[in-house]
């Protein structure tokens, strides 16, 4: 089976397009475990656990087969949930930063990239403006939600920095970058390219 690790720009897609993949053509999003609390939408998802700092170190020690720091909370992967669905294409969501972590660890997940230009930044908004419910907040909520998308917004401006030095080896590795103009994106270049890459590797 065929491995892919989503990567990208905050707020371009990942885990939509992980969901994507999961409902629409079998794929299994590998469940990550993190030591920040669960937003609203992710209460009761398989997709998603919030574990202690205790029980992620024990975790990263015995069954971890990837990690990641994020906003000063930590990420990380079983080993056991990937083996226990072997017989399906499996994804990770990760960073850019870890990007670079992924490629010199070894593993074995195709490096996928999304990103946008910085006069798509707005597509970036709207996307971080529905996972903060954000017409559904009272106006004092709408200002604390407000700063938080502008430090989304910021560090995406970030990450995009970063994008052109990692192109060499997220290619070199098998890998491609996908720049997202909008959802008709994912469907008609992004999947498109994963697929045929899970039925080469079948052949």
């Amino acid at each position: 089976m065929s491995n892919f690790a989503i990567s990208g720009t905050s707020g371009v897609g990942k885990s939509y397009l992980e969901q994507i993949l999961k409902n629409d053509y079998g794929f299994y999003p590998v469940p990550k475990y993190t030591t920040r609390d669960l937003r609203e939408s992710e209460v009761g998802s398989k997709d998603i656990f919030s574990v202690s700092v205790e029980e992620f170190d024990t975790l990263a020690s015995s069954d971890f087969f990837f990690t990641l720091d994020y906003h000063n909370n930590k990420y990380g992967w079983k080993n056991s949930d990937l083996d226990m669905h072997a017989s399906k294409h499996a994804t990770i969501g990760i960073t850019i930063d870890s990007v670079r972590k992924l490629l010199d660890l070894g593993i074995s997940f195709v490096p996928v990239l999304l990103t946008v230009s910085e006069d798509r930044i707005g597509l970036l908004e709207s996307r971080i403006k529905i996972r903060e419910r954000f017409e559904d907040l009272t106006e004092e909520e709408r200002v604390e939600a407000q700063l938080r998308i502008v430090e989304r917004l910021d560090l995406a401006r970030n990450e995009m920095a970063k994008i052109e030095s990692l192109v060499p080896r997220i290619r070199k590795a098998g890998g491609e970058v996908f720049e997202i103009m909008d959802d008709t994106t994912l469907q008609q270049e992004v999947i498109p390219w994963i697929l045929d890459m899970c039925r080469n590797k079948e052949n």
